[in-house]
């Protein structure tokens, strides 16, 4: 359907002397249905291209896409907006595809198996995850599911900077708790870590032998970074997260740095300035040059970047997306400089910021943890409220807007949490099911007569499973899996209203009944998958 007035559409607006302009246009759903099911602005478009009126040119839109088979109603509306309302039956059609596909329902090939990237969290191995780490976690994985979901062949890595200052400044602040703990004291360095993790840590390894009291500050560090990156994994595989590679920086060391050198020199990309090396990132958009390996001849974290993403490039990566934090929007510019210099291709790097997570209690920012320092941990993000609602909340916005995240609200059981209310949906479903009985709920919906579905609130409820692998393609090319939190609650409050106020087991006849449970199902199948997608289960009972 959506491809005939696809072709329907470059025809009219080849004839109007737009060829082409259907690319910038295309076809949308429009939030309210009163406007149609789908929606086109190619008139308006075109109209700035041609210097034309876009009510006239929209008229004749309008009536090339009336042929379409499946268009119960084509109109003009606003400047130059052609709606195009759909016939029910083919609504209705994709209720049965729903279950016909059930955990595939939404499933496209939009990728084609293109190989991508992912690498997300990537937190410094110095101290345990953080809230912001969480919603990093949460999106970058959301994401992953959603390319996979659409084709893409999908590789989630965490890159763990194990080398430098941080490095040190962690060994120095184990070698000082273990002093602490011999009764001496000790002085934490400035800029070292100040949590309480950091004295258990250093009771730990020492209870354990894995260090000693006249321990190296290198060797301290390395042990103490083992065992905070064992506890990453830990904290994100309970949060639902796993990654294919934890990739470690100092691996790099010494191959891929002298590489990367090589390749930036082969082309023309650096050049030597009071003793250092510099990456002409000026000539890329960047502000200004950026040093790669300092006058002492010790690469530069910059350095590391290059050769890290070089690396990507070699193992065969169509795409590499990083989801970096909100400290890290001054590396954007210098990152896509850097990929532009080393020649690969243009897109082949793609950034996403996360940004800052409030926590809210009772309206209220919640205090540091005492423990972990100044941050508030994944860990107890995850016991306060449950993996479910963190998952689900720290989705509910675009990574690039600062989110207010209400624990509170988070905890609660009412319509109100939309986590609880998305969930609900699911389990209402099944008890409908289970009322019914098996053998009339899973009847087959090929021998339902749809057209029994004759309420407004049926044919919302049919549009929005309709609707579904749109939202999962846009979700995945526009990267924002907020668009399914969106799309879960909404199709959420369309099933218990209809729900409330319509007995579904106790229609007027059995045709309506057969079709209503189809719907019902289909409207279950749908919400199980979008949550599957957000990493959020779909209960039976609740």
């Amino acid at each position: 359907m959506e491809e005939k007035l696809r072709t329907l559409l470059r025809k009219a607006l080849a004839e109007l002397g737009g060829e082409g302009a259907e690319e910038e246009a295309g076809f949308t759903v429009p939030p309210n249905p009163e406007h149609g099911d789908l929606t086109t602005n190619a008139a308006l478009v075109l109209a700035k291209k041609l210097d034309a009126d876009p009510r006239k040119l929209a008229q004749n839109v309008a009536e090339e896409l009336r042929k379409a088979p499946g268009a119960a109603a084509v109109d003009v509306a606003g400047p130059g907006f052609v709606n195009i309302r759909l016939a029910d039956a083919l609504l209705f059609d994709s209720l049965r595809e729903a279950l016909a596909r059930g955990n595939d329902y939404g499933r496209g090939d939009e990728g084609r198996g293109a190989r991508v990237q992912v690498e997300f969290v990537s937190a410094n191995p110095t101290g345990p995850l953080n809230a912001v780490n969480a919603r990093a976690a949460a999106y970058g994985d959301a994401l992953a599911r959603l390319l996979e979901f659409t084709g893409h062949d999908v590789a989630r890595e965490f890159y763990v900077c194990n080398v430098g200052t941080q490095m040190d400044l962690l060994g120095q602040s184990v070698r000082a708790r273990l002093a602490e703990l011999r009764g001496e004291k000790a002085e934490i360095p400035d800029g070292g870590y100040r949590g309480e993790y950091v004295i258990d840590l250093a009771r730990r390894l020492h209870e354990e032998g894995k260090i000693s009291d006249g321990e190296d500050v290198a060797k301290l560090a390395a042990a103490a970074a083992a065992e905070i990156v064992a506890r990453q994994r830990a904290d994100l595989a309970d949060f639902g997260v796993n990654f294919d590679l934890w990739f470690c920086e100092d691996s790099l060391y010494p191959a891929d740095v002298e590489t990367a050198k090589r390749v930036a020199a082969e082309r023309g990309a650096v050049y030597e300035k009071d003793g250092a090396l510099w990456l002409k990132t000026t000539a890329a958009g960047d502000d200004e040059d950026r040093v790669i390996v300092r006058a002492d001849g010790r690469p530069t974290y910059f350095m590391a970047d290059i050769a890290y993403h070089l690396n990507k490039y070699e193992r065969g990566f169509a795409k590499a997306i990083d989801v970096l934090g909100p400290d890290h929007h001054g590396h954007v510019k210098k990152l896509y400089a850097m990929a532009e210099l080393l020649g690969l291709p243009a897109g082949w790097l793609e950034i996403i910021i996360s940004q800052q997570v409030n926590l809210l209690e009772g309206g209220e920012k919640v205090k540091m943890s005492k423990r972990a320092g100044n941050l508030v941990t994944m860990r107890e993000v995850m016991d306060n409220i449950g993996v479910d609602a963190a998952r689900f909340f720290f989705l509910m916005r675009t990574p690039a807007a600062h989110l207010d995240f209400d624990l509170e609200l988070a905890r609660t059981q009412t319509p109100e949490n939309p986590v609880y209310y998305a969930q609900y949906c699911h389990a209402r479903v099944e008890s409908v099911k289970q009322e019914a009985g098996a053998e009339t709920a899973e009847a087959s919906p090929e021998a339902a007569d749809l057209a029994a579905l004759n309420l407004a609130e049926e044919r919302l409820m049919a549009r929005a499973v309709w609707e579904f692998p749109k939202v999962v393609a846009s979700a995945a090319a526009r990267r924002e899996p907020h668009r399914l939190t969106a799309y879960a609650t909404n199709l959420a409050a369309l099933f218990h209203n209809y729900y409330q106020h319509h007995r579904i087991l106790q229609a007027p006849s059995e045709a309506e009944l057969r079709a209503r449970l189809v719907l019902t199902r289909a409207v279950g199948q749908t919400m199980k998958n979008a949550l599957r997608l957000l990493g959020v289960s779909a209960p039976s009972h609740m």
